[in-house]
């Protein structure tokens, strides 16, 4: 995993501040803008992915806003399982508890604490498989290919460090590339998009590298 492309690659363009500061300013629109804002960051993963050269890719409403909603779509599905869990462990609880934990008996902690840690891992488990989908969608231009599991779970097993690497380090790097930037005053969205962009380049070298090891022939999604 290349940490220090995924913060330095926006350089390599010679008008990436004002192609950012477009992404950014999509933030300041509810629901359609921050769809187009992942949308954008969807085709830098795009771009690594197929080996295109290092640059920041144009605000495309046309196409990148129906990549923003497909790539919502992804992460709904893959997290929604934890969020289930989770809440039908609250419902039951109350339900079994009405008078609330306080008055519970001691064994309800450890059945709380099982439930938490359960979830906790299920969520994990979706995050992972949300981040190996975004890079076959972006790999593969299907959104179908995003929910083929068998393919998921090989990607993931292929490279688990890496997809854990995109997923805790994307954000960091991309704020710690710009807070600089942030401080003298240029916007907390500007700083929000490239902390996205970057998560989204970590995500395609995760894609890559489960790839390459994953296959012996062509890597899916490369030209």
């Amino acid at each position: 995993m290349q940490f220090a492309r995924a913060m330095k690659f926006y350089f390599g363009d010679a008008h990436w501040f004002r192609k950012v500061l477009a992404a950014a300013a999509c933030l300041l629109v509810p629901l359609l803008g921050w769809a187009a804002a992942t949308g954008w960051a969807l085709e830098i993963c795009r771009r690594v992915i197929r080996g295109a050269e290092d640059g920041v890719p144009r605000i495309d409403l046309r196409r990148q806003l129906p990549d923003g909603f497909a790539v919502w779509g992804i992460a709904l599905a893959y997290l929604l399982p934890a969020g289930i869990f989770l809440g039908a462990g609250i419902i039951l609880s109350a339900r079994i508890f009405p008078a609330g934990r306080s008055m519970a008996p001691a064994a309800f902690d450890s059945y709380w604490w099982g439930i938490e840690i359960l979830a906790a891992a299920i969520l994990l488990g979706g995050a992972l498989g949300t981040a190996a989908a975004i890079g076959r969608y972006a790999g593969s231009g299907s959104f179908r290919e995003a929910f083929r599991l068998r393919g998921i779970a090989g990607a993931i097993r292929s490279a688990p460090v890496a997809f854990l690497q995109a997923l805790v380090m994307g954000l960091p790097l991309g704020l710690l590339a710009f807070a600089g930037i942030a401080v003298c005053g240029a916007g907390v969205l500007f700083t929000a998009v490239c902390a996205l962009g970057s998560g989204f380049h970590l995500a395609g070298q995760a894609y890559l590298l489960a790839a390459g090891r994953g296959a012996s022939g062509p890597i899916p999604g490369r030209v």
